[in-house]
C-alpha cells in the first residue's frame, strides 16, 4: 500500500460565499389555451401543479387548446395549427439567459437565441421547437430588471413540451432553472413526421414530474480551516488537505463533487475521499 499526502493551499484571506444569480421569474405566458392547475394526465405522463400567481419561480404547466388554428374563434380566419407561445420572464439587470429544450428524461438541448425584431423584420414565424433548434428572443433592460419574451412553436403532435431557463452571469454562475411545460390533451394531438427522437416520457409507463427541489440555502460566512481527507484510492491511499470555509467547499476545491449538482463526481467517484481529524486514520 502506498501511503502519500498533498496539501492545496485556498482561502487565505478569508471567505465570502457568492450566493448564485437569481432565479428567473416568470411573468406571463400568452397562447391560446389555459393555465393546468392541479393534475394533468396526458400520453402516458401524470403532473401536478401548484398555480402560484404570477410572478413565480414555481414550475407551471400550460395547455395549448384547440388544436387547430381554425376553430380559435372567429372561426375559418386562420389556417395551421395552434402552435405559438411566448413566454415573458424576468431578471435582474444587466444579465443573460440559457434556455433549453428537455425533450424527454435522456436529453437536455441548449437552444440558440436570434433576434425577435430581426425576424419579424424578416416576416419569419417563431421556430418550432426541436433539439438543437432556436427561439427568438427579445430583451428590455432598465437599469434595475430585465424582461425577455421568448417567443416558440410547439409542434402538433407534441404533448408534452419542457423548457428550462437559466439565469447566466459572466462570472460562470447558473441560477436554479425555471421550468415550464407545454401541453397538449391526448384528443388534441396531431401528426407529424417521423421523428427519430422519443419524447416524454422515455421510459414507458406513467410518471410523476414535479419541479425540482430549491437549492440549499449557501452556508453562513466562516473562517478558513484546514479540512484533511482520506482518498481510498484503486491501488493506493493518500491524505488530502485543503484550506476552505466549510466542508462542501473544501471538496468542490478538491473535485469530490460538482458545484452545480452537489453529486459526486471524479475523484469523488472512484477514491470514496472520507474526512478525518489525524494522518493516522488513512490506512
Amino acid at each position: 500500500m502506498t501511503v502519500g499526502a498533498i496539501v492545496v493551499g485556498s482561502c487565505i484571506n478569508g471567505c465570502v460565499n457568492t450566493p448564485p444569480p437569481a432565479q428567473p421569474k416568470l411573468t406571463a405566458v400568452t397562447f391560446y389555451g389555459q393555465r393546468v392547475c392541479n393534475t394533468f394526465n396526458t400520453t402516458g405522463s401524470q403532473f401536478q401543479f401548484i398555480c402560484s400567481p404570477l410572478p413565480t419561480t414555481e414550475f407551471t404547466g400550460w395547455r395549448l387548446t384547440p388544436l387547430d388554428r381554425a376553430d380559435i374563434p372567429p372561426r375559418n380566419t386562420k389556417f395551421g395549427w395552434n402552435s405559438t407561445v411566448n413566454i415573458r420572464v424576468q431578471t435582474p439587470s444587466l444579465t443573460s439567459l440559457e434556455i433549453a429544450y428537455v425533450p424527454n428524461v435522456f436529453v437536455r438541448s441548449i437552444l440558440t437565441q436570434e433576434s425577435q425584431s430581426e425576424a419579424r423584420a424578416r416576416g419569419v414565424e417563431p421556430p418550432l421547437l426541436e433539439i438543437g433548434g432556436f427561439v427568438q428572443v427579445a430583451a428590455a433592460d432598465n437599469g434595475t430588471a430585465k424582461d425577455w419574451v421568448i417567443s416558440t412553436r410547439v409542434r402538433q403532435c407534441d404533448a408534452i413540451s419542457r423548457l428550462e431557463i437559466v439565469n447566466t452571469s459572466s462570472g460562470g454562475g447558473r441560477s436554479t432553472p425555471l421550468s415550464l411545460v407545454i401541453l397538449r390533451s391526448p384528443d388534441e394531438i396531431g401528426d407529424c413526421p417521423f421523428n427519430p427522437f422519443p419524447r416524454w416520457p422515455g421510459p414507458p409507463g406513467p410518471i410523476s414530474l414535479k419541479p425540482p427541489p430549491p437549492p440549499p440555502p449557501p452556508p453562513p460566512t466562516s473562517a478558513p480551516q484546514t479540512f484533511t481527507f482520506c482518498e481510498r484510492c484503486p491501488g493506493f491511499t493518500q491524505v488530502v488537505s485543503v484550506s476552505e470555509c466549510t466542508e462542501q467547499q473544501a471538496r468542490i476545491t478538491l473535485g469530490y463533487i460538482d458545484p452545480i449538482t452537489g453529486q459526486a463526481m471524479g475523484t469523488g467517484l472512484f477514491c470514496h475521499p472520507t474526512r478525518i481529524s489525524r494522518r493516522g486514520q488513512c490506512r
